[in-house]
């Protein structure tokens, strides 16, 4: 009977070794105009060449920008646009596993 227990904890005490493993990267950055200004609720789009998977999202009150849980590796074609000034496009961008791309 005690060996059952000890069997249990020892099963148990396994699990804590065990941590979550990461399998994607996210991209982030700021958007800001010639001058320095931040461009508040900018449109950036990112498209993983390969699958076509896109991945999109607006900037935020200071010009920053966040997209996680992206496919690793690339490319990617990313395109920044906002009203009033020409769509920016940059292409072959890649990502590294568990990093975020600046």
């Amino acid at each position: 009977m005690k060996t059952k227990f000890l069997h249990i904890f020892l099963f148990l005490l396994l699990g804590l070794g065990v941590q979550a493993q990461v399998t994607t990267s996210s991209m982030s950055g700021k958007i800001t105009d010639e001058s320095g200004t931040e461009l508040i609720g900018a449109t950036v789009m990112a498209v993983h060449t390969p699958s076509g998977t896109q991945y999109g999202t607006v900037t935020s009150s200071d010009g920053r920008f966040n997209l996680i849980g992206m496919r690793v590796g690339g490319p990617y074609e990313v395109t920044l646009s906002y009203i009033g000034y020409k769509t920016a496009v940059i292409p072959n961008v890649y990502l590294n596993l568990g990093v975020t791309a600046d």
